[in-house]
């Protein structure tokens, strides 16, 4: 586990790559395979020193970075925002796949946006050019993202840019951003290093557990996890959120 404090980006919205690992030493962080390349993006990680995250190259082993913790996998939710007395509230909420490695960032916030009735037809390429300030259709780079790059997509189409907390939302804001039919984008990090972006999308008061999406292809699109263990668990913390999405 890298010693080392998160970068100062991280306070301005950092949501680092789709499911990636953040290696502190090469020969260590990828021991599992003793036949490994150089790192693909290594260019790239040395022009972003400061906040380049590794990403999960296909077809490793499952580095405990690169996995999420074994939650509840549930349905595709089907429910309304309208609960029961002391039941779950669980909005009707579609998460994208991200089409990058690097894109858990786009395909979750573009996920948000379609859900509140924006971006039916933008793609996952047109988001990132929008967070990036490129022309629609140009081809986009594959890298990580921060939660202010959403916001810049989301200003371009239009969409509330929402407010960011640099540090987990309490059950209770969870509650009242469902509540208000708003879905929250969180960015999570890797006890071994690197960060992952998903969606709460649901919770309930009885269990206090949360209904969340997650973009990684080769993982449980739609589960369930207890608020304490999304909150803090052995492998990974939650560590940001963008809320109050639309407003």
């Amino acid at each position: 586990m890298p010693k080392s404090p998160i970068p100062a980006r991280r306070r301005r919205g950092l949501i680092a790559a789709g499911i990636g690992l953040l290696v502190a030493t090469m020969p260590v962080a990828f021991a599992l395979n003793a036949n490994a390349q150089p790192a693909p993006d290594a260019a790239l990680a040395a022009a972003h020193p400061a906040d380049f995250t590794w990403p999960c190259w296909p077809g490793f082993p499952p580095f405990p970075g690169c996995a999420t913790p074994t939650p509840t996998t549930s349905p595709a939710p089907t429910s309304t925002t309208q609960p029961t007395p002391g039941g779950a509230v669980v909005l009707k909420f579609s998460q994208l796949k991200q089409e990058q490695d690097q894109w858990c960032w786009d395909a979750s916030g573009l996920s948000i946006a379609r859900y509140l009735g924006y971006a039916k037809d933008v793609s996952q390429n047109s988001f990132c050019d929008y967070a990036r300030g490129l022309a629609d259709g140009a081809p986009c780079p594959n890298e990580p993202g921060e939660f202010s790059d959403v916001q810049k997509a989301y200003s371009r189409i239009g969409l509330g840019q929402g407010s960011v907390s640099s540090s987990a939302l309490s059950f209770a804001d969870v509650q009242t951003e469902i509540n208000a039919n708003r879905p929250i984008e969180t960015g999570i990090y890797w006890t071994a290093g690197g960060g992952h972006a998903q969606v709460i999308y649901g919770y309930d008061p009885s269990t206090k557990k949360l209904s969340y999406g997650d973009p990684w292809p080769q993982s449980s699109t739609y589960n369930e996890m207890s608020y304490s263990s999304y909150v803090n668990n052995n492998q990974f913390r939650w560590a940001e959120a963008l809320y109050r999405i639309g407003r």
